[in-house]
């Protein structure tokens, strides 16, 4: 099995800014009329700024926040200061009614609770918290340690009840180094916050740009189509694209470069149209438990679901496709413990 290998010594915020401090690593809101953005080293300050302020909540390590919240820039505060503290992040569905969320969190017995909604947080499982500032300065004592469980993720429960999926950042990190050694994604590029941060594929985008350091867009809904014109990475479904190649008049330059597609049939006609205005489209195959992307091809005219990326590896037992490598999960969250059924 080909390997990609990381070398993060520390928090990778923490090493974007002590190696590019003055680079863009958020944009946010709409880019045309100047977008609000963040430094790695304004981010890095940030991160260790919320830290406190959930450490001064009484927050502690490996307990279980849950987040109930469509993608803003509160939600990736709140995650990266809930992992910088040694404790665990979980996403739930917003769109959720609340006797699902009720029955989910319940299953969950989180310790702690933020939602961006008015609902009735006194009736939900966790304590109220909010994402502030400390109101005394005070050290974060968690080292980067990349095997430490760092989030949940619940399956769809297309099989059964929903499962809580638990991965470290080494998973997170396998899944997105073995990813971008065949997509071409580098410093300077920027990727569309486009999927949930209570999915994996979200996850998977937060952790392809700390992995690579480059530059995350974060628009509301009603702008994510028009940030296709200012961004170079996004993952989109087949519509999403047709709406901006159709937008586009021809010979107009793109500044997108890189198309993951799914959710839906991908017609040949879209990626050659595509391939013509610049744009690589990839497809290919994930699931929660290996942290996204398993394989990956091109988006074109030849058939299956693409070749086993690094850091991964596909077998078969009595009749079973099987997948290990270091992007899988740790195990199943349940009753605070996490069943290592796999390795």
């Amino acid at each position: 099995m080909a390997e990609i290998k990381h070398d993060f010594l520390t928090w990778p915020w923490q090493r974007w800014a002590a190696e590019r401090p003055s680079d863009v690593a958020i944009s946010l809101g709409d880019q045309t009329k100047g977008a609000q953005t963040y430094t790695w080293a304004e981010v890095s300050t940030q991160v260790d700024v919320f830290a406190q302020g959930l450490v001064e909540q009484g927050i502690k390590r490996d307990q279980l926040v849950a987040v109930i919240a469509d993608n803003t820039i509160d939600v990736v505060w709140l995650i990266l200061a809930i992992i910088r503290i040694g404790a665990r992040y979980v996403g739930l569905n917003p769109k959720l009614s609340f006797a699902e969320i009720q029955q989910q969190l319940a299953m969950l017995d989180n310790h702690y609770l933020w939602s961006d909604r008015d609902i009735a947080t006194e009736q939900l499982t966790g304590q109220e918290i909010t994402l502030r500032q400390p109101e005394v300065s005070r050290m974060v004592p968690v080292t980067w340690q990349e095997h430490r469980p760092v989030t949940l993720t619940l399956t769809s429960g297309s099989t059964g009840s929903p499962k809580a999926v638990v991965h470290s950042p080494e998973s997170h990190l396998a899944s997105a180094s073995g990813l971008l050694s065949k997509m071409t994604f580098n410093a300077e590029d920027s990727w569309l916050l486009s999927l949930p941060l209570f999915h994996i594929s979200g996850l998977a985008i937060l952790w392809r740009w700390l992995y690579r350091g480059a530059c995350l867009v974060i628009v509301e809904k009603a702008l994510q189509q028009q940030a296709l014109s200012w961004v170079t990475h996004a993952s989109l479904v087949p519509t999403q694209l047709q709406r901006l190649l159709d937008q586009v008049p021809t010979q107009q330059p793109i500044a997108l470069k890189q198309v993951l597609l799914g959710g839906a049939h991908i017609p040949v006609s879209l990626t050659d149209k595509a391939r013509s205005a610049g744009i690589d489209c990839w497809c290919g195959y994930g699931m929660t438990e290996m942290a996204s992307t398993i394989s990956v091809k091109q988006a074109d005219e030849s058939q299956g679901v693409g070749n086993v990326l690094p850091n991964r590896e596909l077998f078969l037992r009595e009749g079973e496709i099987l997948v290990r490598g270091k992007s899988l999960c740790l195990g199943y969250y349940r009753n605070h413990t996490i069943f290592l059924y796999f390795r």
